[in-house]
């Protein structure tokens, strides 16, 4: 857990509440439920103590897959554009046909590592006879929010995005991998059935136009934020992105 308190507030006992463990049947702890006291140093402080519930499920990955056609006909202006998609149940919110980009739980190796790693499981890749090599897997969270490394006063912070800092140390790394590739090969993706079923994923490869990306996922907060840091990046220029049209 990545926490640094103010020279005003220690950290005192932590009470775990509860924990889950996945991965290699149960081997490792994935989810962590605690409550730390922290309290004020200073008799005249305002605020005696922090509110200190805590979600400890750490890091994760998040990439928009963007694939162009190249068999269309660029004398007519940009090659159509989509984006692949998964759908799959999300118990916590009572949904059987949720829609979101590719993603999945840091554990351990590099971020980078994580994300390919979620691609060839979710969107099926080598069965549809594509290979990451082929593409440019950019690293959207290391351009558009890099790392504090808490010099000069400043608190540590690493490359990504909080979604929930309210109660959770959960920050995501977004990556936008870019692929050209055949017509027909785009089109094999959509309705794809993927995921690891040992592991209780059950998830359908959809493919849309990348301009309806809002339009048909906006409710997945992991669109929200790749959306945002993409159109940020491309209002600074960033020439990795340039020709995308969201």
């Amino acid at each position: 857990m990545n926490l640094k308190l103010q020279e005003t507030y220690k950290l005192g006992k932590i009470a775990i509440q509860a924990g889950y463990r996945f991965f290699e049947e149960g081997k490792n702890v994935g989810f962590l439920f605690f409550d730390a006291s922290v309290t004020a140093i200073e008799k005249t402080a305002k605020v005696k103590t922090l509110a200190g519930a805590v979600f400890l499920r750490g890091p994760s990955v998040a990439i928009l897959v963007v694939l162009e056609d190249k068999t269309s006909d660029s004398s007519k202006g940009q090659p159509r554009q989509r984006v692949a998609l998964t759908v799959q149940p999300r118990v916590a919110i009572g949904s059987l046909k949720f829609t979101e980009v590719v993603a999945g739980i840091h554990d351990g190796k590099t971020a980078k590592a994580v994300a390919e790693k979620e691609l060839e499981q979710e969107l099926g890749l080598k069965e549809a006879g594509i290979s990451l090599a082929d593409g440019e897997m950019i690293n959207l969270s290391e351009l558009a929010t890099p790392e504090k490394t808490g010099t000069g006063g400043d608190e540590h912070l690493p490359a990504g995005t909080f979604p929930s800092v309210g109660g959770s140390d959960e920050y995501i790394v977004y990556f936008l991998l870019r692929m050209k590739l055949p017509s027909k090969i785009i089109d094999g993706l959509d309705g794809r059935e993927t995921g690891e079923f040992k592991e209780g994923e059950k998830i359908n490869v959809k493919v849309v136009e990348l301009p309806k990306l809002m339009e048909v996922a906006a409710w997945d907060g992991k669109v929200a934020a790749v959306y945002g840091l993409s159109r940020h990046l491309q209002s600074k220029g960033e020439k990795k992105l340039e020709g995308l049209v969201f």
